[in-house]
């Protein structure tokens, strides 16, 4: 009896990892984020937030390090190291202090463009908007997304962090 109760079992942890890929192999690759928020501090404090790379690492949840550089082409560029994954950002076009076109390179498991927005609010108020666009070709990296990190929008973490970050500079 233990025998068959042993060998029915056996069968679970097979089935569960062909479900797990299954679960990504089935999801779609294209994936879009979008996230506002309003700020109560100045555009140009905002601006300045956004573009200081270097402090990422304190207020951005999901970057442990940051590495800047010059891409090729001369335009900067970084590696954010991350618990998850490592992704090399490139800005594509920048408007300060309202806008910033960020590409996602690829070469990773997830790819695509993220942009930023700044408005200004009303009296010393800034909304920002960040919106990303790209695909994640791993299916297993999906499934995983899937299932460990589907309510950590990476937008509302940045607006979060951007948003303590912020606070602190005008404390």
């Amino acid at each position: 009896m233990v025998e068959i109760f042993y060998f029915s079992f056996m069968f679970i942890p097979p089935l569960l990892i062909m479900g797990f890929i299954l679960v990504g192999v089935i999801s779609p690759r294209q994936y879009h984020l979008k996230e506002s928020k309003i700020l109560n501090a100045p555009m140009d404090k905002v601006w300045g937030a956004i573009r200081d790379f270097d402090t990422y690492p304190s207020w951005l949840s999901y970057a442990s390090a940051m590495e800047v550089k010059e891409s090729k082409d001369g335009r900067k560029s970084w590696l954010q190291t991350g618990n998850i994954i490592s992704v090399e950002f490139e800005i594509l076009e920048e408007r300060a202090p309202q806008f910033l076109k960020m590409n996602q390179k690829s070469g990773g498991p997830v790819t695509g463009v993220r942009e930023i927005h700044l408005k200004p609010g009303t009296g010393n108020e800034t909304q920002v908007d960040v919106s990303q666009v790209g695909e994640i070709r791993d299916p297993i990296m999906r499934a995983y997304l899937i299932f460990f990190h589907y309510r950590k929008n990476p937008a509302k973490l940045f607006l979060d962090g951007l948003e303590q970050q912020v606070s602190r500079t005008l404390a």
